[in-house]
């Protein structure tokens, strides 16, 4: 009975944890006067995410997120074994990301306030990039008002070189993508951890050249792990 008790106050202390989540989320239709071309605000579903943050009682807006209608992608696996989403084609456009006030990318990098589209991208596992994730897949962030040659693909190296101006480094604005998390059926939703980090979990629809578009799921950090964690 005791092994019992203990296991159930386990559980218990456990379920209490979980439900003190610091991130929440909710609906964020996007704003009219956000600032970036029409091509791009038609390209987006105007329904987002708010990723709101409560810590000692006050609540703070992280970020706001609005995604592509369709996303282009591969008719196969184009990247390493180790890629969750080596189907999407480099530079397809996955959305926007709206940062109210100064953030890190996954480098480490400081991003002023503002709009951000988001691009995938595969970052090389070399030991340039290796203090970052132990997973290629991104979004390379750049600003949205400078984004306005194409609403779906960029080349690569003209993507670097627009998310230099978001990064402000030789170095592109970054946002990991990591695995879905096939535990947790919410979408969107986030999932937990202890780590201080905010996972969003979010279902897309990719398209193939003519073919009807087809529902994927896609989890990205919108907050990095507390420096000094290594969990993901």
């Amino acid at each position: 009975m005791r092994i019992r008790f203990l296991l159930l106050s386990f559980v218990g202390l456990a379920s209490l944890a979980w439900g003190q989540q610091p991130y929440t989320i909710e609906p964020a239709p996007l704003k009219p006067s956000a600032p970036f071309a029409e091509a791009l605000r038609n390209s987006l579903d105007p329904q987002g995410t708010r990723l709101v943050s409560s810590f000692d009682g006050e609540t703070t807006t992280v970020c706001e997120l609005w995604w592509s209608k369709t996303v282009y992608a591969y008719s196969r696996a184009m990247g390493p074994e180790d890629a969750s989403y080596s189907n999407l084609q480099k530079g397809t456009l996955l959305g926007v990301v709206y940062f109210p006030k100064q953030t890190d990318d996954a480098k480490d990098q400081k991003l002023r306030p503002g709009y951000y589209t988001m691009r995938y991208v595969q970052l090389p596992q070399d030991k340039a990039h290796e203090p970052v994730v132990a997973y290629p897949d991104f979004v390379a962030l750049s600003p949205a008002a400078s984004d306005v040659k194409s609403p779906e693909t960029l080349p690569l190296a003209t993507l670097l070189l627009l998310s230099q101006r978001a990064s402000h480094t030789r170095h592109p604005a970054v946002m990991s993508l990591v695995p879905v998390n096939p535990g947790y059926r919410e979408f969107p939703g986030i999932v937990p951890d202890e780590t201080g980090q905010a996972i969003l979990q979010v279902k897309l629809k990719s398209r193939t050249g003519n073919e009807t578009p087809v529902e994927f799921k896609l989890a990205i950090t919108l907050v990095p792990p507390h420096k000094g964690d290594t969990g993901s």
